[in-house]
């Protein structure tokens, strides 16, 4: 797999996306700067606090494989790929799963990083129980007893 990775998750994506390929120990502490755009916050929960100061430090790039065993990426596919590859998981989760209830996972597991666990918890609870009730969630119910695919209600549709 041709191509190196640097930076955050969010940037990772962007650079690989451009094919950006940056130099060899162009930030942190080889040019006397600290961990920007808040990596120091977000590395150590993605991979660890000793794998985050590591790659922090040494500003080392690293390659797709690598960042695929670190958790940086979720996959790794060559370049010719990259744009079916994508928009195969997102047509997968079109057919599969509820707008709403990806949309509210979403909102939840971003909010859910800044918020201790019981908070956490109570918050996602009372999101579970609005959603028992809905549409969907019958929807949901009726698809796997009936063998089918769901046809759940596109956003803003049955608001």
């Amino acid at each position: 797999m041709a191509g190196e990775v640097a930076g955050g998750k969010g940037q990772i994506v962007v650079r690989q996306f451009r094919q950006q390929r940056l130099p060899r120990g162009e930030g942190g502490p080889r040019r006397g700067l600290i961990a920007e755009h808040g990596s120091s916050w977000l590395l150590p929960r993605l991979v660890g606090v000793g794998r985050a100061l590591d790659l922090l430090w040494m500003s080392d790039r690293i390659d797709a494989e690598t960042a695929l065993r670190f958790g940086l990426v979720e996959s790794v596919v060559e370049p010719d790929a990259l744009l079916a590859t994508a928009c195969d998981y997102v047509r997968r989760l079109a057919v599969t799963s509820s707008p709403a209830a990806v949309a509210a996972t979403k909102r939840l597991l971003y909010r859910h990083l800044g918020t201790g666990y019981v908070e956490a918890l109570r918050e996602a609870d009372a999101s579970q129980w609005k959603f028992v009730g809905a549409p969907d969630a019958r929807e949901g119910a009726a698809a796997l007893i009936e063998k089918r695919q769901p046809k759940f209600a596109r956003l803003g549709e049955r608001e």
